[in-house]
């Protein structure tokens, strides 16, 4: 696509989005897609089994750019399908749907590399103008569908749908709640005890630097309750099968209150996990794995083989120059007079730094093209992909923590007289 194809179709998207609500009103059938980032062939693998528009109506929870290396591809063919099919695929926002967290990974580099600074500021007010939450209605309850969770500000549909959602994603407030907040999961908090899990609403979300909110089963009870719903559908997190119910480690819930869909598999191609798609349709619930499929390979920092291989050349050049030159002393019988004539002294000596100085280019490069977070999982795991999946996650939790953290909160705990 030209430069000004790309943006004539941004800027149409956005006007069409900017006329769509906070809260989205759909009806099944619909299938539900998590997080993609950036994985294109693997997104349109996942519409290969799904179906497509406007067979199928889609809804995608966010977080469609970042990790992946393909990710101008990918949003820019969602957007295609929404000009296209305006009234049977709709995009909702995820937190990495924002200019700062584009910027601390590694869309915004990608869309300057492929189309210049212009095409990521449309991009950028294109993810602006999304919105921010969806309920899907059917026969046996209606969904709430949001890209993180709930927070204590965003407890009623009404409240989320008076917010000013037309501007660069805040970490505090109701947006954050939405976009960053994660269902608490009671093995990463063995300390709390079983009443403790079953009657605390909201904590600070420290897992993410603070940013969003941990909501346990009653806060998600008393959010399905006042709203009227079944259970909220969420991205976010990454899980092994691809989607995950949520029981809070309760037995008492006959339908799970949360669930989280991912449709990226493989996950920074080290995670080793499935994907998965939500299928609703006016009677029933269902859901499709889907696993990984092959990509092109992308040089690190999306160079081209000639940037990439500059120093490469260059070094040996360099190398060769520098033995020839040696080889031509020696051979005139000259190698005392030389020796002493200062400029040659520091030509030789430029040239050694000279060489010095790209193979340590080269071997930078060489780094870049080695993930080292992958050949700790190969050498700590082997073949268990449970453990790989386990220690990838730790591994990477540090990636998934925004640069700035809610200052002054402790890890105190919202009480339910405030809601």
């Amino acid at each position: 696509l030209s430069i000004d194809g790309v943006l004539l179709l941004i800027r149409k998207v956005t006007k069409l989005l900017r006329g769509e609500p906070n809260v989205l009103d759909l009806r099944a059938p619909i299938k539900l897609f998590g997080d993609l980032h950036g994985q294109f062939y693997d997104l349109v693998n996942l519409l290969e089994h799904s179906g497509y528009p406007p067979s199928n109506k889609c809804l995608f929870l966010g977080d469609y750019v970042d990790r992946g290396m393909f990710g101008t591809e990918t949003v820019l063919y969602l957007l295609s399908l929404k000009l296209t099919y305006p009234t049977s695929i709709w995009m909702i926002r995820g937190n990495h749907e924002s200019r700062q967290i584009t910027k601390n990974f590694n869309f915004r580099q990608e869309v300057l590399v492929k189309y210049g600074l212009e095409v990521y500021d449309a991009l950028m007010l294109c993810f602006d103008a999304l919105p921010l939450a969806a309920t899907v209605t059917t026969k046996f309850g209606v969904f709430f569908c949001v890209h993180g969770g709930i927070g204590p500000d965003t407890m009623l549909l009404e409240d989320i749908d008076e917010i000013d959602r037309f501007h660069e994603v805040n970490y505090h407030g109701p947006i954050g709640s939405l976009l960053w907040s994660d269902p608490i999961n009671p093995e990463e908090y063995p300390s709390m005890t079983h009443t403790e899990l079953e009657e605390f609403f909201f904590l600070p979300n420290e897992g993410r630097g603070g940013v969003g909110w941990l909501f346990g089963v009653r806060a998600t009870k008393t959010f399905l309750a006042k709203n009227d719903l079944i259970s909220i559908v969420r991205g976010h997190e990454v899980q092994q099968s691809g989607i995950a119910e949520h029981c809070f480690g309760s037995d008492s819930n006959d339908f799970p209150l949360c669930i989280t869909i991912f449709s990226a598999p493989n996950y920074c191609e080290m995670y080793g996990n499935q994907a998965a798609y939500l299928i609703l349709t006016m009677t029933e619930m269902d859901y499709e794995v889907v696993s990984e499929v092959p990509h092109p390979y992308i040089l690190p920092n999306y160079m081209n083989a000639i940037q990439f291989s500059v120093p490469y050349v260059a070094e040996f050049l360099a190398r060769l120059s520098f033995q020839l030159l040696n080889k031509l002393m020696c051979d005139g019988g000259r190698e005392q007079e030389l020796e002493e004539d200062p400029d040659v002294e520091a030509m030789f000596e430029n040239s050694r730094k000279l060489v010095l100085e790209l193979a340590k280019q080269r071997s930078r490069r060489l780094e870049l093209m080695s993930n080292p977070l992958i050949k700790k999982l190969d050498e700590e795991t082997g073949e268990d992909e449970l453990e790989r999946f386990r220690l990838a996650k730790k591994l990477d939790r540090r990636n998934e923590t925004p640069t700035p953290s809610r200052g002054g909160v402790n890890a105190r705990r919202v009480k339910s007289s405030i809601l």
